[in-house]
């Protein structure tokens, strides 16, 4: 499981499997959703939320 370190003012350097897997580049912009169970997604926002919360079912 990839895993990131968290820099000077929250900066995150994210690992290059997960910048291939959600196909992002230097620029792109992510949203984080936060599921309220101490979990977050992080989304490339060229994709919707919807889309994105078919893929994972209904949270219980």
């Amino acid at each position: 499981m990839p895993a990131a370190t968290i820099g000077a003012g929250g900066v995150i350097n994210l690992p290059p499997q997960v910048l291939n897997v959600l196909k992002l580049r230097d620029g792109d912009r992510i949203q984080i959703v936060i599921l309220g169970d101490g979990e977050c997604l992080l989304v490339p926002v060229n994709r919707s939320v919807t889309e994105l919360r078919s893929m994972f079912g209904n949270a219980a």
